[in-house]
C-alpha cells in the first residue's frame, strides 16, 4: 500500500473500537437469561472498562472491588465508559447496575470482619481479576508478583460463598514463555514457569499455577484466560490506560529525540528478530466480548485454562511497518546480533530490551476450551493502519526528557 493510501486509511473514522449497539438491545433479560452478580477487580486496567461494559450491557450486575474510595472508583469507571463511546443514556442505564465496595487485598478477609466477608462472598456468581498490563515506562519487568497477589486474595473469596462461584483470572499467552515454533496446547500449560523470559511472564505464570493448583485441590471453579497481546485502534486519551504497543511507541519517541529542539533522528536500526515471526494481537473489544460469553457458559468445577486469541496471527513485519510510519526509522529484523541505537540514557526506562525475544516468535495457540463452550473469537483483522491509529497519539505525545538528552548506546543482546 502506498504511503498516501495508508495515510487516508488511517485517518478514516473507525468504528471497530466503539459500541454500535445500545444497552437495551443486549440486555440479558431480552435474551431469556437470568442476570448474574459479578465482582470485578482491576476495573482501571486496559481491559477492565471494556470487560465491565460488556458485562453490564448484557444485563448483569457488577460490583467493583476497589482499593480506594469506592464512590470515586465507580465514578471514574462510568467516565471511562463515556470515553469509550457509550451514549449518555446507556451509561446512565449501566450505572444502575454498578456498585463498588472497598477491599484491602493485603489484609485478612480483605480488611473486613468475618461476617461481612462471608456476606460478600455469598453475593457473587462470578469473580473477575484483571491485573494491570505491563508498563514499559517502568520497564518490562514491572510486574513482580502482582497477578499472584491478586489471585491469592480473590480466589478464596470466590470459593468461600454458598453459591458455586466461578473465578476468572486474566493472563497472557506470553506466560507460556519461550517455546519452539508450533502449536501451544492448553492442557497442562498452567503448571510451569520454567521457560519464562522476564518477570512479566513469570508473574503471570506463577499466578496461573496458583489458580490451577488451588482449584485442582479444592474443586473450586476457576478459569484462566490467556489472551493475545491486547490492542486497540482508538485514539490515545489521557484518561484511558494505554495498551502495550502504544506504551512502546511513546518510549520509542523519547529514544529517538535529539538535543536540537526535539528533532527526530532518522536512522536504520538492526533488530534481533525473525522476518517470518508473528505475534497474536487481539483487539481488546473482541477479547472483552469473548470473555463475557465465557462468563455466561463456564461453570464446571476445577481448573480450566483457555486461550483467548485472534484467529489470525499478525506478522511482526506489519508491526515494524507501523513503527516506520510513525517515526523516521527503518527497522531491519536480523536473525542474530545486537541492536545498537543512539539514545538518551537519562530518564529513559530500561527493560525495553525485554520485548525483543517476541520479534522471533512463531507460535499458534490451541483454542479447544473455547470451542467446547461454543464460543468463537470474532475480531477485525489487525492491519498496519489499525496499529498506527492506536499508537499515533502516544507517539506524538512523547517528549524530550527534562534537561535535554545526550547520546548514549542501548545494546540489547538476545
Amino acid at each position: 500500500m502506498s504511503s498516501s493510501c495508508l495515510k487516508q486509511s488511517i485517518e478514516r473514522k473507525t468504528e471497530q473500537s466503539r459500541p454500535t449497539v445500545g444497552l437495551k438491545s443486549l440486555c440479558a433479560r431480552e435474551r431469556g437469561m437470568t442476570h448474574m452478580e459479578i465482582a470485578l477487580a482491576g476495573g482501571a486496567s486496559f481491559l477492565g472498562p471494556r470487560l465491565a461494559s460488556e458485562l453490564l450491557s448484557r444485563g448483569h450486575r457488577l460490583t467493583l472491588l476497589a482499593t480506594r474510595d469506592p464512590a470515586v472508583v465507580r465514578r471514574r469507571l462510568l467516565g471511562r465508559l463515556a470515553l469509550l463511546g457509550y451514549p449518555p443514556q446507556s451509561v446512565l442505564d449501566m450505572s444502575e447496575q454498578l456498585d463498588a465496595v472497598y477491599v484491602d487485598p493485603q489484609a485478612p478477609h480483605l480488611g473486613m470482619g468475618r461476617g461481612a466477608y462471608e456476606a460478600l462472598a455469598d453475593r457473587f456468581d462470578v469473580v473477575w481479576h484483571c491485573p494491570a498490563s505491563p508498563d514499559f515506562h517502568q520497564g518490562c519487568d514491572f510486574a513482580g508478583g502482582v497477578p499472584a497477589k491478586g489471585a491469592h486474595a480473590l480466589l478464596p473469596l470466590a470459593a468461600s460463598g454458598e453459591r458455586p462461584t466461578v473465578f476468572h483470572q486474566v493472563s497472557t499467552v506470553f506466560a507460556h514463555g519461550a517455546q519452539p515454533p508450533g502449536t501451544v496446547r492448553e492442557s497442562g500449560a498452567a503448571r510451569t514457569s520454567e521457560n519464562c523470559r522476564n518477570r512479566h511472564e513469570r508473574a503471570h505464570a506463577d499466578a496461573d499455577r496458583y489458580v490451577h493448583s488451588y482449584a485442582a485441590d479444592t474443586g473450586a471453579r476457576a478459569v484462566v484466560h490467556r489472551t493475545g497481546l491486547l490492542v486497540t485502534d482508538m485514539a490515545d486519551q489521557p484518561e484511558l490506560p494505554r495498551h502495550g504497543l502504544a506504551q512502546i511507541a511513546a518510549v520509542a519517541g523519547r529514544l529517538l529525540s535529539t538535543a536540537e529542539g526535539g528533532k527526530r533522528l532518522s536512522l536504520s536500526l538492526g533488530v534481533p528478530g525473525d522476518p517470518e515471526a508473528r505475534l497474536n494481537l487481539l483487539p481488546v473489544v473482541a477479547a472483552a466480548r469473548t470473555m463475557a460469553q465465557v462468563t455466561e457458559r463456564a461453570h464446571e468445577p476445577g481448573p480450566q485454562l483457555m486461550h483467548v486469541v485472534h484467529p489470525r496471527d499478525t506478522p511482526v513485519s506489519r508491526i515494524t511497518a507501523a513503527f516506520e510510519h510513525l517515526f523516521p526509522l527503518r527497522l531491519l529484523l536480523r536473525p542474530t546480533g545486537s541492536a545498537h541505537l543512539p539514545v538518551d540514557v537519562r530518564g529513559i526506562p530500561q527493560g525495553l530490551d525485554a520485548v525483543l525475544p517476541y520479534l522471533r516468535q512463531r507460535l499458534s495457540f490451541d483454542t479447544g476450551a473455547l470451542d467446547s463452550l461454543g464460543v468463537r473469537v470474532r475480531a477485525p483483522r489487525v492491519t498496519t493502519e489499525y496499529l498506527v491509529r492506536g499508537m499515533k497519539g502516544a507517539a506524538m505525545q512523547s517528549a524530550v526528557p527534562e534537561g535535554g538528552p545526550h547520546v548514549g548506546v542501548l545494546s540489547a543482546s538476545v
